[in-house]
């Protein structure tokens, strides 16, 4: 199970208190996957917020013929399949999510989320906002990254 402090040290429950931090831990879920085995796959319903609590999982989106496209390798601490959880009602997976050796996960379903907006609203919010500021961080250097790419292929210098 997850102690209050390392779930402290994953950025979406960085400021929960400690009752918090211990209603977050009893509702996490644990898997256990081996290497190169599936957690989830594109097109299929979300299940909720999938921590990484040992090991690394890489995300691939399927384009073309079947062919797939790393999109990204998280690792111990890190959240993976991010934005699905925010229409879990409505939403599929965008991507893959495949272990790359023995990888343990801690799943927040969408139970679990329902669960908290009936019962403890203040705190499903709070990690909603802490969430929000973390996509908005990651959007402004995303669109930072396009402009540099943008004036590379320009001809310009590559900041």
């Amino acid at each position: 199970m997850l102690t209050k402090n390392e779930l402290k040290d994953i950025s979406i429950f960085s400021d929960l208190d400690e009752m918090e931090a211990e209603i977050i831990t009893s509702l996490l879920e644990q898997g256990k996957y081996a290497a190169e085995e599936i957690i989830f796959q594109e097109g299929d319903a979300c299940q909720g917020i999938f921590l990484i609590r040992q090991g690394a999982v890489q995300l691939r989106k399927l384009v073309g013929s079947g062919q797939s496209i790393l999109i990204k390798a998280s690792k111990a601490g890190e959240i993976i399949e991010p934005l699905s959880w925010l229409n879990m009602e409505n939403e599929v997976n965008h991507y893959s999510a495949i272990t790359l050796r023995p990888t343990e996960t801690l799943l927040l379903g969408k139970w679990q989320i329902n669960f908290l907006a009936e019962k403890y609203p203040a705190l499903l919010y709070k990690i909603m906002k802490n969430f929000s500021c973390r996509m908005a961080s990651r959007l402004n250097q995303a669109q930072m990254d396009l402009v540099d790419a943008e004036q590379y292929l320009e001809g310009g210098t590559y900041t």
